[in-house]
């Protein structure tokens, strides 16, 4: 009885996926019912097995998949979490059974599946639930250090990208120092791999983890600022052997050194301009801005050459994060300098570029930037006296695209971002469509309580409560701090 519902629930899982490849959505929709009827009677009958487990976390994969591809963001989360009991326990018994090397091939495939699962569910709560984001990170990080002697080149790639991805998430959260072992984990793994492999990515993809915890010491603590430039010039050297190599553009090697360069001389003007350093500071970030703009510019010239298509995606994207990160800093300096005209060139440029968003960035990465380019223009805007349409304009722009942000991706960055751009547009709307100014007070107080709920996250409670009293203050037709300075500007 127990192989028979197996083999039918297997049956269903290559009936199903034979139908999304071939498109014919409605014609899954009786198979995925028959799926679940055979998950009840597995459950009725108290089945305890890896495979019963595995094919009910399959299930809720393909059901988020689904979701993922009609638009349903929400609901894709959801089907996930519901998994994540079966996958944990697949797992869990997998693992039980013994040494991954002793392991039959059939197994070691479910396994890896079970690590998959975990990662996509990772990535996909990150923006809205966090802490189930952390739990499912961690199991498939533990289901990763099990398979690890026996996987090959790439899926040892993955399971280190996996542990590095963790490492982040703390750092989003602002508990870098507790993921510092994940990031130590990530670069022992891609040292390993390049002893196997030789490869310059496994290379630069080691110094990326060893140089994300120096830039987070660098940034929080003011130290490592050396170390950081010891390994720009580790970059540079590679970079200039690629080529004589003749490796060149042609490996991803290649790109990876420009995303790195243009991380750490960002890094290192910041650290600078703390240190009141202004020649330094203008001389990083400058050559920062160059660097992501040639990068850019080259892979858009180029376009892939020798490199597969996914590899190609993946290294597109890197550029693209370094082009507007590398030009963003430097429009942020232009704007602190008083350079306005030039801060305003860079800021325009950019949202061209997310316009024509070359190598298929996100949306919510790209409603992030245009959230926070939009503040800024509408801030420069009062700073240099415009009209009050253009500051508007810009102020309108930004909470727009903050509130659909908030709706969609919770993040730390995003929820600091959407409080600003609602506070500048709340205030500014005061002055010229009051009722408009009601309705982005109100959601900048929803943003408050998110931001509350989530300990500030990046705020401490008294900004945050100060914040909210902003708020408060434009719902009661008061001029908060960016009214009072609109009240002097031309209008």
């Amino acid at each position: 009885m127990e192989q028979d519902l197996i083999q039918q629930l297997e049956a269903c899982e290559t009936e199903s996926r034979s139908l999304i490849r071939q498109g014919n959505i409605r014609g899954l929709e009786p198979v995925m019912r028959r799926w679940e009827d055979l998950l009840s009677r597995c459950q009725s009958q108290g089945l305890d097995t890896a495979d019963s487990h595995y094919f009910a976390m399959v299930f809720y994969q393909l059901n988020g998949a689904l979701y993922q591809n009609v638009g349903q963001g929400r609901q894709m989360a959801e089907s996930f979490l519901d998994g994540e009991k079966e996958a944990a326990r697949c797992g869990e018994l997998i693992m039980e059974a013994g040494d991954a090397c002793r392991a039959p091939e059939r197994l070691l495939i479910m396994a890896q599946n079970c690590g998959e699962y975990f990662r996509m569910a990772a990535a996909t709560l990150e923006t809205g639930n966090s802490d189930a984001a952390f739990r499912m990170a961690c199991a498939g990080a533990r289901i990763s250090d099990w398979l690890w002697p026996v996987l090959d080149n790439d899926a040892a790639r993955t399971a280190a990208e996996g542990s590095l991805q963790i490492f982040s998430m703390y750092t989003a959260c602002g508990r870098w120092k507790e993921g510092t072992d994940w990031a130590r984990k990530a670069s022992g793994r891609y040292e390993e791999l390049y002893r196997r492999t030789g490869e310059a990515t496994d290379l630069c993809s080691q110094w990326k983890a060893e140089m994300a915890v120096l830039l987070q010491a660098l940034a929080q603590e003011g130290e490592g600022a050396g170390q950081l430039a010891g390994y720009l010039e580790k970059l540079e050297t590679l970079e200039g052997q690629l080529s004589a190599q003749g490796g060149g553009k042609t490996d991803p090697a290649f790109w990876q050194i420009q995303a790195l360069s243009v991380m750490a001389l960002a890094a290192l003007g910041t650290d600078a301009s703390q240190q009141k350093k202004k020649k330094e500071t203008e001389a990083y970030l400058s050559a920062c801005c160059r660097k992501a703009q040639q990068a850019f510019q080259t892979a858009l010239r180029t376009g892939a050459g020798g490199i597969s298509d996914a590899t190609w995606q993946k290294v597109g994207n890197e550029i693209f994060n370094a082009y507007l990160s590398g030009v963003m800093i430097w429009g942020k300096y232009c704007f602190q300098e008083k350079r306005f005209q030039e801060a305003k060139e860079q800021y325009l440029e950019i949202l061209r570029q997310l316009d024509g968003n070359p190598f298929g960035m996100q949306q919510a990465a790209q409603l992030l930037c245009r959230v926070q380019i939009y503040t800024e223009l509408g801030q420069m805007a009062l700073e240099t006296g415009d009209a009050v349409g253009k500051a508007d304009f810009y102020y309108t722009h930004a909470a727009q695209d903050a509130w659909e942000g908030v709706k969609n991706s919770q993040t730390p960055q995003m929820l600091q971002a959407a409080v600003l751009a609602l506070l500048g547009a709340a205030e500014i709307k005061r002055q010229t469509d009051p009722a408009q100014a009601d309705g982005y007070a109100r959601q900048g107080l929803e943003v408050c309580g998110l931001l509350e709920k989530m300990g500030g996250d990046g705020f401490s409670p008294g900004e945050v409560q100060q914040l909210r009293r902003e708020f408060e203050k434009s719902l009661n037709q008061k001029p908060g701090l960016l009214g009072r300075l609109f009240g002097k500007r031309k209008r």
